[in-house]
């Protein structure tokens, strides 16, 4: 398995990746915990070292899943998760509140075992918001200095969006969609821009 640096945060993972969005069980279907724990194993034993999520898929149940398969061996692999789909207060909706980040970040930890996340990710915020209130990044940034996340990045709407968080924020990387049916990322220039920060 190949590795590259991810982004600029210094993290070096395995350039294939293992996406916990299906093994929440919500978004594609109802799935066996059990044999979600075995792709993870799968993936872990031939090279994949980077595992990314959001704590909002199956409303925590992939972090779960995660923690569980990586647990004593965690130091060997990288760990992605995002912020920002309040699930705990009745219903789900949009919070990018620092005292919300805050809370959401331990409970993204407990659900891990670990004490530390490797890349915590904005989830889809609208990019006006980071432009409004400078205390999401201020707090990311505190979260970094405590030890509790190693870098922050953001995982966007839309390419333009990662074009205006790249050029205008001090984001360490940039998730957004790129396959075989969706390849607007390579028209707005967002890739040169990324490669170039």
């Amino acid at each position: 398995m190949k590795s590259r640096i991810l982004g600029r945060t210094g993290l070096q993972i395995s350039e294939i990746g293992f996406g916990g969005w299906a093994i929440g069980g919500t978004s594609y279907g109802p799935t066996d915990d059990r044999v979600s724990l075995r792709a993870i194993k799968y993936a872990s034993d031939h090279g994949i070292t980077f595992f990314d999520t959001a704590d909002i898929y199956g409303d925590g149940r992939s972090e779960k899943l995660i923690g569980k398969a990586l647990k004593g061996v965690r130091d060997r692999f990288v760990i992605a998760t995002k912020v920002g789909w309040d699930f705990y207060h009745g219903g789900t909706k949009k919070n990018f509140d620092p005292e919300y980040i805050r809370f959401a970040v331990g409970e993204s930890l407990k659900r891990l075992q670990t004490d530390y996340i490797d890349l915590y990710q904005l989830h889809s915020p609208p990019i006006e918001l980071l432009d409004k209130d400078s205390s999401v990044l201020e707090t990311l940034s505190l979260l970094k200095k405590e030890g509790k996340i190693r870098a922050f990045g953001i995982s966007v709407r839309t390419p333009d969006d990662g074009l205006i968080a790249a050029q205008r924020f001090g984001f360490e990387a940039i998730q957004t969609n790129f396959n075989l049916l969706d390849q607007r990322a390579l028209t707005t220039g967002l890739f040169e821009v990324c490669v170039k920060a």
